[in-house]
């Protein structure tokens, strides 16, 4: 229930902002912006490996600066590890997963809010079954 919420939550608000995916990209350049949504959802940025270096950084950001997963920063960060994809510094198989992951999220965040389809068919054949099951018992 909690991510239906949330990706009508993002639908909407990506109906009522009106800017553009540019101007959604703006808030990345300024550093105090960054840290303060990574300490408060660091969930919001995939992380980046170096060759030389065993830590990750978290480099993709996926979410707007509200902190909701945002189709167009999810976009932006497929076009910037396509970039980083012939690089000598970044760590290839880390990328390679790194970028699958992000077209996932991409397509399950494109394309309106989700339907749980599977719930709403099984619901539907349970109240079928049950409406067999009265007319059976009425025309007794």
């Amino acid at each position: 229930m909690d991510t239906v919420l949330q990706e009508l939550i993002r639908y909407a608000d990506a109906l009522l902002d009106g800017m553009s995916p540019n101007e959604k990209l703006d808030w990345l350049k300024n550093k105090d912006a960054r840290d303060k949504l990574f300490e408060k959802k660091p969930e919001c940025f995939l992380p980046i490996k170096k060759i030389n270096e065993e830590t990750f950084q978290p480099y993709f950001a996926i979410c707007n600066r509200g902190g909701v997963t945002d189709p167009d920063m999810i976009a932006s960060a497929i076009k910037l590890c396509k970039k980083l994809v012939n690089n000598d510094t970044v760590d290839q198989i880390h990328l390679t997963n790194v970028l699958k992951k992000l077209i996932s999220l991409h397509k399950r965040y494109t394309g309106g809010p989700a339907r749980p389809y599977k719930q709403a068919m099984l619901k539907r054949k349970a109240t079928m079954r049950l409406n067999d099951v009265m007319d059976a018992l009425q025309r007794r």
